[in-house]
């Protein structure tokens, strides 16, 4: 199809088209993409036909014959401290994947990302989770997907939530000024 809108989006999907691996980045937001991403996953129905047809036992738009192939990825970042938090954008991004005929490869997901961030910057023995990225990345394009053990080692607890929620209002008083609470 042609977006009847004429801007960027124009050379975006000829890339997207030729492209075998769709990385899609996102901060989570209220449990879902932000409003950047949604845009365009939004903007891809130029990808289907006005036509329909049952697919995994759901009525979706025909795929262009040339657009059926490739993967999805997806790479999130949360400032909460559990790994759920992911679980509707993760969703999301699945049922797009079927709606474009893409697999969905995986879903690199960090939660409590500023802790990452401030052990850094303080030295901590934390490498291992961006070097635990970079393979997960190797892993996507060697092998189609990410291995179960990159995808936990990203993912893995910094610290203990009590931990978490204790730094996270110390910084938000911090910033709030003093006399604020939460």
């Amino acid at each position: 199809g042609k977006c009847v809108q004429e801007d960027d989006m124009t050379g975006i999907l000829v890339k997207l088209r030729e492209a075998d691996i769709w990385v899609w980045a996102t901060p989570l937001y209220f449990d879902g993409v932000s409003g950047p991403l949604k845009n365009l996953i939004d903007r891809l129905t130029p990808l289907l036909r006005l036509h329909a047809e049952v697919r995994g036992g759901r009525s979706r738009h025909v795929v262009e014959e040339q657009d059926r192939r490739g993967s999805v990825v997806l790479v999130s970042n949360c400032g909460l401290w559990e790994m759920e938090n992911f679980n509707t954008v993760v969703a999301y991004i699945d049922a797009a994947c079927q709606h474009v005929e893409r697999e969905f490869a995986g879903a690199l997901l960090r939660p409590h990302g500023q802790t990452l961030r401030d052990r850094l910057k303080q030295g901590e023995p934390v490498g291992d989770v961006l070097d635990a990225a970079r393979e997960a990345g190797r892993e996507l394009v060697r092998d189609g997907k990410m291995s179960a053990e990159s995808l936990a080692t990203v993912g893995r607890k910094l610290v203990t939530r009590d931990d978490y929620i204790t730094n996270m209002n110390q910084n938000a008083g911090k910033l709030l000024g003093a006399g604020q609470q939460k």
